[in-house]
């Protein structure tokens, strides 16, 4: 089991380091604390169900993918689209944000 937390813990981190959003942005748009989100990304406990779905849905994947023992940061995509821009992910956070607070 620590392996698959390991696994989860690794492609948490990753994609959001890529995106530039620390863990207090991601937290906040999930409705917890920046310190639980840290143990989640360092493998010392697991994120619930719904954070994991809203999760997925901000990355734009399926949540199962957390626990694929492979990179996140390269998912199968459109190789004609470009990355969202900075400006784009902060707005798919917020609409995250209204998303928890309905």
């Amino acid at each position: 089991m620590e392996f698959i937390r390991e696994i989860l813990a690794k492609n948490l981190l990753l994609p959001r380091k890529e995106r530039g959003v620390t863990q207090g942005q991601l937290a906040s748009a999930l409705n917890t604390t920046a310190a639980s989100y840290s143990r989640w990304e360092n493998a010392a406990a697991w994120p619930d169900p719904e954070s994991l779905e809203k999760l997925a849905s901000f990355y734009g994947i399926r949540s199962s993918r957390f626990f694929y023992d492979q990179d996140l940061e390269k998912p199968p995509i459109d190789p004609s689209k470009t990355p969202p821009s900075p400006k784009e992910l902060t707005k798919k956070l917020e609409e995250l944000i209204e998303l928890i607070n309905k």
